[in-house]
C-alpha cells in the first residue's frame, strides 16, 4: 500500500493528525509567533501528517465510529497539541520573564519592543534573551523533539476525558509554577546588585547632597545590570541547556501520565 492509498483510506485519521500538529504549532515555541506565516504552519502540518499517517497506524489508532466520535476526536487533538505547546512555551519563556522581573529594578521597565517570537511586548534585553534560548531551543534540536512527541503521543493519548484533562491542568500549572520559580532565581543577583546601589546612593545622598544622586544612581544602576547579566552569561547559556532538556523529560513523562488510549 503506497502513500496514496493510505491517504485516500485513512482520511479521518490524517485529519486527526493534521488538528493535532496545528494545535502543537499555534503555540509551541519556534513554531508559534507572528514570525512564522501561519500557511507555513500549516502546509508544514500538512506534509507532516501525510508522513506521519502510516506510522500511527502501526500504533493501533482507530478509525472513528461516526460523525460525532469523530468531532469529539478532532477537538480532543486540538486541544491536546495546543495544551503540549503551551506547557514547552512556558518553560521557555523563563528567560523572558526574568527580564520582566530584573529590567525594572534596572530602569528598563518602559523600553519594551516586540518580540517577533511570542508577539508580545517585552524588554530589549528580555528579547535578547529570548532569542538566546530560542538558539538553544534549536541548537539542541528541540523542533524535531517536537515532531517526534506529536508522532509518540498518539501512542498514549487518543481521546481526552475527565482525567487525561485533570492531568493537563496539573501539568500547565507546573510549569508556570518552574517558570516564575526559576524566573526568580536568574533575577535575584541583578535585584540585589540594584538593591545595594540604591542603599549606597540613598548613603551618598545623606552625607554629600549635592551630588545629584537621582541621575547618577539611575545610570549606574543600568550600567551595574549589564555587567551582571554579562558575567551571569555562561551560567544562562548552561541554565538554558539544562531548562530544554529538562524539557524534553517533562514533556514526555507528562504525555506518559495521561495512560492508555481511550478507545
Amino acid at each position: 500500500m503506497n502513500v496514496y492509498d493510505i491517504f485516500n483510506n485513512y482520511f479521518q485519521i490524517f485529519l486527526i493528525i493534521l488538528v493535532r500538529c496545528i494545535g502543537i504549532f499555534v503555540s509551541a515555541p519556534f513554531f508559534s509567533g507572528a514570525i512564522m506565516p501561519f500557511r507555513f504552519k500549516l502546509g508544514f502540518a500538512f506534509f507532516l501528517g501525510l508522513i506521519a499517517t502510516p506510522i500511527v497506524l502501526t500504533m493501533g489508532v482507530k478509525l472513528p465510529e461516526d460523525l460525532a466520535v469523530f468531532g469529539v476526536a478532532i477537538v480532543s487533538n486540538f486541544v491536546f497539541g495546543v495544551a503540549v505547546g503551551f506547557f514547552a512555551f512556558f518553560i521557555v519563556s523563563v528567560f523572558q520573564q526574568s527580564a520582566q522581573i530584573f529590567s525594572l529594578q534596572m530602569g528598563l521597565g518602559m523600553n519594551e519592543v516586540v518580540d517577533p517570537v511570542s508577539d508580545v511586548q517585552v524588554p530589549a534585553i528580555g528579547n535578547i534573551l529570548g532569542i538566546l534560548i530560542l538558539l538553544i531551543f534549536l541548537r539542541l534540536d528541540g523542533h524535531f523533539y517536537f515532531v517526534n512527541l506529536i508522532v509518540e503521543s498518539f501512542r498514549k493519548v487518543d481521546l481526552i476525558d475527565r482525567n487525561i484533562s485533570s492531568i493537563i491542568l496539573k501539568g500547565l500549572t507546573s510549569a508556570l509554577i518552574v517558570m516564575f520559580e526559576v524566573s526568580i532565581k536568574i533575577a535575584l543577583p541583578i535585584i540585589a546588585v540594584t538593591i545595594l546601589l540604591d542603599i549606597a546612593m540613598g548613603l551618598i545622598s545623606r552625607v554629600a547632597p549635592q551630588f545629584n544622586v537621582m541621575i547618577m544612581g539611575f545610570n549606574l544602576k543600568m550600567l551595574a545590570g549589564f555587567v551582571v547579566v554579562w558575567f551571569l552569561m555562561p551560567i544562562l547559556l548552561d541554565v538554558g541547556e539544562s531548562i530544554v532538556m529538562e524539557l524534553y523529560n517533562t514533556s514526555l513523562d507528562w504525555v506518559n501520565a495521561m495512560g492508555i488510549k481511550v478507545n
